[in-house]
């Protein structure tokens, strides 16, 4: 099982980068609340909670039949209209519908994690697709990807304060799960309670 560093990414200026949390990629990881640093802003960073099932499940699209020539040159005219900012979102989701319904809707989970993130995905396929082009390889298709995601952490990535919104998909909240106290601080607290202070 091929072993990588989950990706973290900055809620400030858009950053994917190695959370220092390690998982294999066919692991079932359950994250929450979980937070890093980012390297380059020095502000908190997401570890989204389903990132390692969005990637097993981007990945498994790209080992499929359905995932041709076609659908990755698509997939990669979507990451550049995304990156000119000359088309919303929303439009290149639907082109992406016409020629690929199920990369369509791992575009669209992969949008509500950032510009960066559809970026690296785009990689991965690449990564994997060119592994399934060229039999008799002796590394496994998971071994591709991992190597392809930690390039990503490698490539300079441009700087965005914003995640991408589309109808139809709940944007990843790191809101909806608070970092939970300290012990230390739970019984400060309780403390506080029982004798009546606020």
């Amino acid at each position: 099982m091929a072993v990588f560093n989950i990706p973290a990414i900055c809620d400030s200026c858009g950053l994917i980068f190695p959370s220092g949390i390690g998982a294999g990629l066919q692991s079932k990881v359950e994250l929450e609340g979980n937070r890093s640093r980012c390297p380059r802003c020095n502000k908190m960073a997401s570890i989204p909670n389903q990132i390692v099932r969005i990637l097993q499940d981007g990945i498994e699209v790209f080992k499929s039949d359905d995932f041709t020539i076609d659908v990755l040159r698509a997939l990669n005219v979507a990451v550049e209209d995304l990156r000119s900012g000359n088309k919303p979102t929303l439009e290149i989701a639907r082109q992406l519908d016409q020629t690929s319904p199920s990369v369509a809707n791992e575009f669209r989970q992969w949008a509500s994690l950032g510009i960066n993130f559809v970026i690296g995905m785009a990689a991965v396929a690449t990564a994997v697709f060119t592994w399934m082009q060229t039999p008799g390889q002796n590394r496994t298709v998971d071994e591709v990807a991992v190597d392809a995601l930690e390039s990503v952490y490698q490539q300079s990535q441009p700087v965005i304060s914003q995640r991408l919104r589309l109808p139809g998909v709940m944007p990843y909240n790191h809101d909806e799960y608070p970092q939970k106290a300290n012990r230390k601080t739970r019984r400060a607290q309780e403390a506080k309670s029982r004798r009546g202070d606020r």
